[in-house]
């Protein structure tokens, strides 16, 4: 997913597989405590943050979809895509999309 990034080491790379597995089956929760057995200083990997997106966004937690999506915006694009203005830029089945928050 992100330019330049070494994917998961075992097992945090299994621990990723079964929370998308989860996902799949259509349970977030278990989904993120497979996420939660991941090594601290990896959870902010890119492909983490995308699974983690995916299970705010079941939970419909979109304060916390925003901040994930722009903290994979950062990894992906350093130097320029921004979220502000209640719009910004989210990970999606088919990659990225552009999102505009409405009250």
């Amino acid at each position: 997913m992100a330019l330049n990034m070494k994917s998961l080491p075992v097992p945090d790379s299994h621990y990723l597989s079964a929370a998308q597995g989860w996902l799949e089956l259509g349970n977030h929760l278990e989904a993120n405590d497979e996420l939660e057995r991941i090594t601290p200083e990896l959870r902010a990997h890119p492909d983490v943050l995308e699974v983690r997106w995916h299970i705010y966004a079941h939970a419909k937690k979109w304060g916390a979809c925003v901040d994930i999506a722009s903290a994979i915006v950062k990894l992906n694009f350093p130097s320029g895509i921004a979220v502000s203005g209640g719009a910004g830029i989210a990970p999606g089945p088919g990659g990225l999309f552009w999102f505009q928050i409405t009250a």
